[in-house]
């Protein structure tokens, strides 16, 4: 009989592969634009932070919470190495190294497409601590990690003119 902490990893992979699964189901099925679930994702993620305590971190800075983060990826083993650098403004590389489910996740499902559930986390942390939407990313895989970049989204708003509104402009 397989022991407890075993059986949680197991437990870990299967949650880790079904949400693989359903992001690379979704873009296959809905091509671009399928990032739109990306927010309500998020949103989710901090509902239930705020009612039930989930491990979020409740730190008072970004950094100090992505620490706590990656200290209790530590203590439980999930990862052996996690760093979050800023490398511009409001924008951040987080890479994971030594990740649990990497070795066999990682090279069975070949994830291209997909976001890694543990950057999902960051990502609201960071919306949480930024106050703004999450551009959605996709992970780049490592055989034994991830790297994830992470920063806010930023709207393009187009204006549009009428064919009689630019005709009138014209001299």
């Amino acid at each position: 009989m397989p022991s407890e902490d075993a059986e949680q990893l197991n437990l870990a992979t299967l949650f880790h592969g079904l949400l693989f699964a359903y992001q690379k189901a979704t873009k296959d099925i809905l091509g671009s634009g399928c990032e739109v679930f990306l927010h309500p994702t998020l949103e989710i993620l901090g509902k239930i932070d705020e009612k039930k305590g989930t491990p979020l971190p409740k730190a008072g800075s970004l950094d100090e919470a992505v620490a706590a983060f990656s200290d209790m990826l530590l203590r439980t083993k999930a990862v052996k190495g996690f760093s979050f650098k800023k490398v511009g403004h409001e924008k951040y590389l987080l890479r994971i190294d030594g990740c649990t489910w990497a070795r066999h996740i990682h090279k069975m499902l070949e994830p291209k497409d997909v976001t890694c559930p543990l950057a999902l986390i960051v990502m609201a942390i960071y919306r949480k601590h930024i106050g703004d939407k999450v551009e959605e990313s996709e992970s780049k895989y490592l055989e034994e990690g991830t790297e994830t970049e992470i920063k806010p989204f930023h709207k393009i708003l187009w204006v549009e003119t009428s064919p009689l509104e630019t005709a009138t402009h014209k001299t």
